[in-house]
């Protein structure tokens, strides 16, 4: 981001004020649902910098870089405070953020043989394919057979009748996700 502003009226100084978090929590964590265990958090700051390290309970770490131009005229608690003169500097202030979040590869499960269904009409050939990508996308698998979820993103359940109607319908072109 990047912030510019104007005075219009009389010149006098500014105070900004940054209040700086990072906290890491898993999704399911601000739903409500506690996970068993949480991982560390590893803070380091200096006068112009302020670095937050997680290492999640998956032995992942994860880091929040933060860093501004000018040392703050205040710095308590992971707040940086400055008084901006009421003519602008000709360096200005800027505050810069890095992350890091880097995600494990996991082997994708074997894709689902698919029957070609072609129509005459070619917008509901469109539908069709359209229709078999979401449900590949909406599929999970779960000890080598595929099912598809309700409740993505946010939760995923197999009870669900979103999945039983699905399992229905597909079973006469792909009953493997019926089975799965």
């Amino acid at each position: 981001d990047e912030w510019n502003w104007e005075r219009w009226g009389p010149a006098s100084p500014v105070v900004l004020e940054l209040s700086i978090t990072s906290d890491f929590q898993d999704i399911f964590a601000i739903r409500g649902m506690t996970p068993a265990g949480q991982g560390s958090t590893t803070l380091h700051s200096d006068a112009s910098s302020l670095r937050t390290l997680y290492e999640g309970r998956d032995g992942i770490e994860r880091l929040v870089d933060i860093a501004a131009s000018q040392i703050p005229d205040k710095l308590t608690d992971f707040v940086w405070s400055w008084t901006l003169p009421a003519s602008p500097p000709t360096d200005g202030l800027r505050v810069t953020t890095s992350w890091s979040n880097p995600v494990i590869s996991l082997a994708l499960p074997p894709k689902l043989s698919w029957p070609v269904v072609e129509t005459e009409d070619s917008h509901w050939t469109s539908v069709l394919r359209r229709s078999q990508e979401d449900l590949e996308m909406l599929s999970t698998t779960f000890g080598g057979g595929s099912a598809p979820m309700a409740g993505l993103p946010w939760f995923g359940t197999l009870f669900g009748r979103d999945a039983i109607l699905t399992g229905l319908e597909t079973l006469a072109f792909v009953p493997e996700i019926s089975i799965g």
